[in-house]
């Protein structure tokens, strides 16, 4: 009885122990630990271990693709309802049409209602639409918006 429990205390250690150490290949591993009784061998845990080097791969990728999808049409989509197709109306009857506007006047103008400084009576709406857009993203969208 006491074998068995030094036994399982050694196993319920290494089970612990095995994402702690530092792994240095590149592929993800199932590991099998076996516990040795008088009776029979026993499957204690598989554990799947991914290393470090692999979730930096698949972070950079996931962010790969979503460079591969900001382009000022794709950006631009959210802005349709209100703005139009080619950015000819009124946003909801209240805006300017921004159709006939060149990239860096609205290029300042989304960046003024990221920082609150700009913007008449969409300004709130207007706020929540660009709170997260990046600069490279203001830029593409800009571009597109003048393009019309």
């Amino acid at each position: 009885m006491i074998k068995k429990q030094i036994v399982l205390s050694v196993v319920v250690a290494s089970v612990f122990f095995i994402g702690c150490g530092d792994k240095t290949t590149e592929s993800t591993k199932n590991e099998t630990i076996k516990v040795e009784t008088k009776a029979e061998t026993k499957k204690v845990a598989i554990v799947k271990v991914e290393t470090k080097k692999e979730v930096v791969k698949k972070e950079i990728m996931k962010k790969e693709v979503l460079k591969v999808v900001d382009t000022g049409a794709s950006l631009y989509m959210k802005c349709k309802g209100c703005h139009g197709a080619n950015a000819q109306n009124k946003a909801l009857g209240k805006s300017e049409i921004i159709k006939n506007w060149d990239a860096s006047k609205i290029e300042k103008a989304l960046k003024g209602y990221q920082a609150g400084t700009y913007g008449g009576a969409m300004k709130g709406v207007m706020i929540g639409q660009v709170k997260g857009m990046t600069e490279n993203q203001i830029k593409l969208i800009s571009q597109h918006i003048s393009s019309f």
